[in-house]
């Protein structure tokens, strides 16, 4: 069970988090989930790392992705060509979520007005 982090916690995971991406990136590379988990104590796993990510992207940190783990870029050309992958991947998840309700509609009639 995971436990409930406090605001001066987020914090505090949210600016290690991009302090330790702005050093890896200073030395010309990326950090993997598992190497901010390492690093930081209070995360647990790489679900926490996502979430802190994500809060940063949505604080416009320019914060990519790749295989290989997590970069702070302030790159406009990495950060423009990221956000086309992401619209991209949010567009096929679309796509899937549409697939899903279809079935649901299907096989399940009383749930006519779903969306």
């Amino acid at each position: 069970m995971e436990t409930k982090v406090k605001n001066s916690d987020l914090m505090y995971l949210e600016n290690a988090t991009l302090d330790l991406l702005k050093k890896s990136t200073a030395e010309g590379g990326y950090m993997s989930a598992s190497k901010i988990v390492n690093a930081i104590s209070l995360m647990k796993n790489g679900q926490k790392v996502r979430k802190i990510i994500n809060n940063l992207r949505q604080q416009g940190e320019p914060i990519i992705s790749s295989k290989s783990g997590y970069r702070y870029t302030e790159d406009i050309t990495d950060v423009f060509l990221y956000s086309e992958s992401l619209k991209m991947r949010i567009e096929e998840m679309v796509k899937a979520y549409k697939g899903i309700v279809k079935y649901v509609k299907k096989n399940t009639p009383e749930i006519n007005d779903w969306k």
